[in-house]
């Protein structure tokens, strides 16, 4: 007998993580419903606020859910702010589940800023220097932390700074610590580069309006001109950007960058060109190819990103 109810007792458990989850998948962004951003986050705190207790009662329960419900169907705002304090005690970041870095991957940093400062301020601080080498699902952001995942984004950028300064961080002591964990990784950055960066107010480009119904924060990519979307989540590359972080790290003025799936922290595997005669000519580029059963097509970047020798 006791055997029997134990075993009813997990398949009740099972059943009920069932209900939530068809819940917020319903109303999850992305899915066509004549919902808009807010409508969709609104249904989704009513959820959580009715029968979260249910599911959030430790600090493994709070990271269970954020990972499995909030993170993947891109729910934020109050919903997110709800379920964050709903639960005291510190989020620990792991290889299995690492919270932060997937909320910056998927834009939480411009969709949500406040969401973004509870979350590291829930953070154990010893994580904000972590990266993990196995995420195959993220190959494009192997082995970055989430100072170098914010400087994806000018934007980006600025709200991390900004949430840095406001929870009071040392930001001398906080970029201390991040180059002597990853200094590889931020090849050509120094104490001084980086400190420049967080302290000084770099141009950064206007950001179109957008729809109601679109997800804020994701936006096209300047190198593909592909949009980040729920399904396939891509770190937006700004040109412009690049081109303000290179002249911080090199102390050089007028660079042109070409480049192809490299960190903004180092750039490294990519095809760098210091340009100051507008009328260089380049004559060696990275391309990609896209293999579509017996042919291939190229995926042309815009003109007035490069050109592309095909004369391979």
């Amino acid at each position: 007998m006791a055997d029997l109810l134990g075993r009813y007792d997990t398949e009740d458990e099972e059943f009920k993580y069932c209900i939530i989850q068809r819940f917020l998948l319903f109303f999850r962004h992305g899915k066509k419903l004549g919902l808009s951003y807010t409508e969709r986050n609104e249904a989704a705190l009513s959820i959580v606020q009715q029968i979260g207790f249910l599911y959030l009662r430790t600090p493994a329960d709070l990271c269970g859910f954020l990972w499995s419900y909030m993170l993947p169907f891109l729910y934020d705002g109050p919903v997110l702010q709800w379920v964050l304090h709903s639960v005291p005690g510190k989020i620990h970041n792991t290889e299995q589940r690492p919270i932060l870095h997937d909320a910056l991957k998927k834009g939480l940093l411009l969709r949500d800023p406040l969401g973004t400062k509870t979350l590291v301020e829930k953070t154990t601080t010893a994580d904000l220097h972590l990266c993990f080498e196995g995420l195959s699902n993220y190959p494009s952001t192997l082995g970055e932390t989430q100072t170098m995942l914010a400087m994806y984004s000018g934007r980006g950028f600025l709200v991390w700074r900004t949430v840095l300064r406001d929870l009071e961080f040392d930001i001398s002591d906080f970029v201390t610590r991040e180059l002597a964990a990853m200094k590889s990784q931020y090849d050509g950055w120094t104490q001084d580069t980086l400190m420049e960066l967080f302290e000084k107010d770099p141009p950064v480009s206007p950001l179109p309006e957008q729809d109601s119904q679109a997800v804020p924060g994701i936006h096209h990519c300047d190198r593909c001109q592909r949009p980040m979307t729920i399904g396939n989540i891509h770190q937006k590359v700004d040109l412009e950007w690049r081109r303000t972080l290179r002249s911080i790290r090199t102390g050089k003025k007028n660079v042109a960058i070409v480049d192809y799936n490299s960190s903004p922290a180092g750039e490294i595997g990519s095809t760098i060109i210091d340009r100051t005669d507008k009328n260089t000519t380049e004559t060696s580029f990275v391309f990609a190819y896209l293999f579509s059963y017996a042919k291939i097509e190229v995926l042309r970047w815009p003109e007035h990103l490069s050109r592309v020798d095909l004369n391979v």
